[in-house]
């Protein structure tokens, strides 16, 4: 498989489970197909640095980035999403 898909849900906003998943893939010789960022909570800090941050570090396209949501909402999240051509 070239590339897999991965999906991490922090409860705190952090990036360490992200780039432990991205050195994983990494050392498993597979391809990040794509990442999504997310503002988990309302009042985290920083939001357009660390975007741009995991922009410059992971090696794989943006897919979209999902603002924080009092109501998760599926179709919204949708919208807010591209893949890559």
């Amino acid at each position: 498989v070239d590339q897999l898909p991965v999906w991490i849900d922090r409860s705190d906003g952090g990036a360490f489970v992200l780039f432990t998943s991205h050195r994983s893939l990494k050392l498993a010789s597979a391809a990040l197909a794509g990442w999504i960022a997310n503002q988990v909570d309302v009042g985290m800090a920083c939001v357009e640095e660390n975007v741009e941050m995991l922009k410059a570090r992971l090696e794989a396209p943006l897919l979209g980035f999902v603002p924080h949501q009092a109501t998760p909402d599926a179709a919204r999240v949708a919208e807010l999403l591209s893949l890559p051509d």
